[in-house]
């Protein structure tokens, strides 16, 4: 089994939390760099994801079919006149495909609010597999092309997932770091992509969209994903409290209660 480790830090470093691609594939045609009256974008990070993890109203989950993946962007608008939302495509072997809506989903949990016209994600809903020879997101005086790599992946099959195991100490005390994981085997017989979507309530705050969890899965493999949270120093006048992580995927959602005490011990919960 394979451990990665993933703090709510790196989470905000990477941008895309556990399982963040790099960059794909090559821009082609040269954005305006901002002289006054200039039109153009920066498309930062570009990822095939066969879920996307949301966020609503300060609760994550994740969103999208299992026939269905999602090639996703960052844009950051370049320029006084930067495209509009509507000016994007993504461009096949044998069709033309529309952004997504941008209120449905709004909110991705770790790349903000949808594009337009300000920094934002933006999205294309294509068929899973989906096999073409080329992939190129294109806009008004400019195009990036989709890598090998995530042309290959927007080939492979849906396949199936089984959470075996989500883990937290049963107690800590103010100050302690907290060590959730997860983990998940694929019993399919293509690699895949794990999402799911972490929100925490407690003590501090009623809920928050924590963290985006994604895990490349070899077909018959296992991996785990961890994350740390610390536990606020000063909880005031509370003599005890808790801190509850839900875990959200797609195929259902569960939950760990950590009781937060001045003194405690710690043992694991698993399933």
């Amino acid at each position: 089994m394979v451990r990665t480790r993933r703090s709510l830090l790196a989470v905000l470093a990477a941008g895309v939390g556990a399982g963040c691609a790099a960059p794909v594939g090559r821009s082609t045609g040269v954005p305006a760099t901002g002289t006054p009256g200039s039109t153009g974008v920066e498309l930062r990070r570009v990822t095939v994801e066969p879920t996307l993890a949301v966020v609503y109203t300060d609760v994550g989950r994740v969103w999208g079919e299992v026939d269905r993946q999602y090639v996703v962007t960052s844009a950051v608008p370049v320029g006084e006149h930067p495209p509009a939302r509507g000016g994007f495509a993504l461009e096949t072997d044998t069709k033309s495909v529309e952004p997504m809506d941008p209120l449905n989903p709004h909110v991705l949990l770790d790349s903000g609010t949808s594009y337009r016209g300000a920094p934002g994600w933006i999205g294309f809903s294509v068929p899973k597999p989906l096999n073409v020879e080329r992939a190129t997101i294109t806009w008004p005086g400019g195009a990036r092309d989709l890598s090998d790599a995530a042309i290959e992946r927007l080939a492979r099959p849906p396949t199936a997932f089984e959470v075996h195991e989500v883990s937290t100490p049963a107690s800590a005390a103010p100050g302690d770091d907290v060590l959730l994981s997860v983990t998940v085997e694929n019993v399919g017989d293509v690699a895949g992509r794990w999402v799911g979507a972490l929100t925490r309530a407690g003590p501090e705050v009623v809920h928050v969209a924590e963290a985006a969890i994604r895990m490349d899965v070899p077909a018959d493999e296992t991996r785990t994903w961890e994350y740390q949270k610390r536990v606020p120093d000063d909880l005031g006048d509370r003599a005890a409290a808790e801190m509850t992580f839900t875990l959200d995927h797609r195929d259902g959602r569960l939950s760990r209660t950590v009781a937060v005490e001045s003194e405690s011990e710690t043992s694991d919960v698993r399933t």
